[in-house]
C-alpha cells in the first residue's frame, strides 16, 4: 500500500515548518501551498519529497493544482496577528478549501482551531473560561476567526472527513513527545501544547490511517508518551 500524499496549508508558520519537516523525514510526498516560498528555507525547499506551489486561495487554478491527487490535508492556517483581520477571513478560506477537496475527491482534513471553539464534550473549566474571555477581550477578531472556522466545518463539512483540532497556549521546544487528544476534564487534556507535539500528532494520525476523530473537535495538548529511540 502506497503512503498517503499530504497537502500542508500554513506550511511557512512555526508549526507548519515543523510539520513539513517531519512529513518529509517520514518519507511522505508533500505539497505545500504558500504565498512566500522563501520562508521554507533552502534545506526544505530543495527536498525531492517536497512540491511547492506559490499562490492564493482565491485562485481556482492554483487550488486545483494543489489539491489534485492528495489524500489528506494538514492545515495550520490561522491569524498570526488578529488585529489585521475582520473575523471572516479564515472561514472564507476554508470554504474554498472544502470546495477544492470535493472537486478533487480529497477525503480527509485536519484543521487548526483553538479552545475558543466550544465543544459539548468539554467539562467546565475555570482556566479555559478565563483564557477564552481574555482572547475575546484583547483579540476579538481572532476569536471570531477561530469560532467561525469551527462553525464552518460543523455546518458545511458534510461529505468530508474533517477534524478541527483545538489548541491552547503554544510553546516552543521539543521534548520528543506527541500531543495527546481528548477533551477538557478527561484527566489528560490541558491548555498548553508544544508546536513540535502538534506536528508529531498530525503525522501520527496520518500513519494511523486517520480513522479517529472524524467530524469532531478534540483538544490536543502536552502530555503524550515520549517517542521511542530507533
Amino acid at each position: 500500500m502506497s503512503s498517503p500524499k499530504i497537502l500542508i496549508l500554513g506550511g511557512t508558520g512555526a508549526t507548519g515548518i515543523l510539520t513539513v519537516e517531519g512529513a518529509i523525514n517520514a518519507g511522505y510526498d508533500v505539497t505545500v501551498l504558500v504565498r512566500s516560498p522563501e520562508k521554507l528555507g533552502s534545506t526544505l525547499s530543495s527536498s525531492p519529497k517536497l512540491r511547492i506551489i506559490k499562490g492564493s486561495f482565491s485562485d481556482t487554478n492554483t487550488l486545483a493544482d494543489a489539491f489534485a491527487g492528495q489524500d489528506v490535508v494538514l492545515s495550520l492556517l490561522g491569524p498570526s496577528n488578529p488585529l489585521g483581520f475582520n473575523g471572516q477571513v479564515f472561514p472564507s478560506i476554508y470554504r474554498s478549501v472544502l470546495g477544492a477537496m470535493r472537486e478533487n475527491s480529497v477525503p480527509r482534513i485536519y484543521a487548526l482551531g483553538t479552545f475558543s471553539i466550544p465543544d459539548e464534550h468539554d467539562k467546565q473549566s475555570f482556566l479555559k473560561t478565563l483564557m477564552v474571555w481574555f482572547i475575546w477581550l484583547v483579540a476579538h477578531k481572532g476569536w471570531m476567526e477561530f469560532t467561525g472556522i469551527g462553525e464552518l466545518f460543523k455546518n458545511e463539512g458534510e461529505g468530508i472527513d474533517w477534524t478541527v483540532f483545538r489548541v491552547g497556549w503554544l510553546l516552543n521546544g521539543d521534548k520528543g513527545r506527541e500531543a495527546v487528544a481528548g477533551y477538557l476534564g478527561d484527566g489528560q487534556t490541558n491548555l498548553h501544547v508544544r508546536r513540535s507535539e502538534i506536528a508529531k500528532w498530525l503525522l501520527g494520525e496520518v500513519s494511523r490511517g486517520g480513522k479517529e476523530w472524524i467530524g469532531m473537535a478534540p483538544g490536543i495538548s502536552s502530555g503524550g508518551k515520549r517517542e521511542k529511540s530507533a
